[in-house]
């Protein structure tokens, strides 16, 4: 396959992928605005070339709580400034857990958005995917814990997606 990198001095898009256990999304940005969201069908590699393609980004991130095609991961990584979110990511806030590998990606995104929107506040962020997840940030920017609890409308589904 060939690189798709194009130079383009226009504004700065970046793709952030977000796969999560009932949908793959990914959102379009130009420098700090967000522009579109998209629902993917699939991981498939054809569907992130198309979205290569149309958008030309310069950076990429992917935060996924899910088994997905590892090959996307290459892809971005030879077409973009590519950046995986996990617990080894450098992020604005600390993790005073005792395992951090065991935040989920999602939840690191949600806490660290916390923190950039409401800096030096206390913040409980509660994230609705397909469990509720509850995170408390202190004004100090520390990740105090938080909790996962299956939806009231699915209580089922927390606990087959292993999570």
């Amino acid at each position: 396959m060939q690189h798709l990198r194009v130079k383009n001095n226009h504004m700065n898009k970046t793709l952030c992928f977000d796969f999560g256990n009932t949908r793959l999304k990914c959102g379009v940005f130009e420098e700090d605005t967000f522009k579109e969201e998209l629902v993917l069908p699939d991981d498939d590699i054809i569907t992130i070339e198309k979205l290569l393609q149309k958008y030309q980004p310069q950076n990429s991130i992917l935060s996924s709580v899910i088994r997905h095609n590892e090959t996307i991961e290459i892809i971005l990584s030879k077409n973009t400034r590519f950046h995986k979110l996990s617990h080894l990511t450098k992020l604005n806030f600390t993790a005073a857990v005792g395992k951090p590998e065991s935040i989920g990606a999602d939840r690191l995104a949600l806490i660290a958005a916390a923190v950039h929107f409401y800096p030096n506040k206390n913040n409980l962020v509660i994230g609705l995917g397909s469990c509720v997840t509850y995170n408390f940030i202190n004004k100090y920017h520390e990740f105090l814990g938080g909790a996962i609890s299956p939806p009231l409308s699915a209580p089922r589904a927390c606990s087959s997606a292993g999570t």
